[in-house]
């Protein structure tokens, strides 16, 4: 029986980066996009991304273009390689035992932190992506016992 692919996690700005085309970013989140299609990798985010990316794309852009009110919808979409996490009741207990834990080691981490967090927990994914600041990665990282990074791949795509 062949192994489960490694799943990893999107937390939201990822997914933003890819979206608003982030020069240094938005070419290795595709690279890892196309390795889920291949199902090389799995990728995982919670629902809460859908808010969150239509809240950045609305306040980086001043509004949407049809074009980037398209691109996000597609990351939605049931053809999409990315997995959505629903929010339920013992996943938000989870994130509020992360919450609380954080706060008693002396910083914080916002609700929508602790929904990504708990997602990336439940559901056994290594690492969680990200672009948050290293410091916060690092406390992320000591919080879950996942590596929190920014996103990288073995395999990067070659200009052709």
């Amino acid at each position: 029986m062949p192994a489960s692919p490694p799943r990893v996690y999107f937390d939201a700005n990822v997914l933003l980066a890819y979206v608003g085309d982030e020069e240094g970013r938005a070419d290795t989140v595709q690279t890892l996009l196309h390795e889920a299609r291949r199902g090389e990798i799995e990728v995982v985010t919670s629902v809460l991304s859908i808010a969150e990316v239509a809240f950045g794309a609305l306040e980086r852009d001043n509004g949407l273009t049809e074009e980037g009110e398209a691109a996000i919808e597609e990351l939605w979409t049931p053809a999409s390689p990315i997995q959505l996490v629903d929010v339920t009741q013992a996943l938000t207990r989870r994130a509020r035992n992360l919450i609380r834990k954080a706060k008693t080691e002396g910083h914080g981490i916002q609700g929508a932190d602790g929904i990504h967090l708990a997602s990336a927990v439940m559901f056994d994914c290594q690492p969680i992506f990200t672009y948050e600041a290293e410091a916060r990665r690092m406390r992320w990282g000591q919080l879950t016992g996942i590596e929190v990074a920014e996103p990288y791949t073995n395999k990067p795509q070659l200009d052709v």
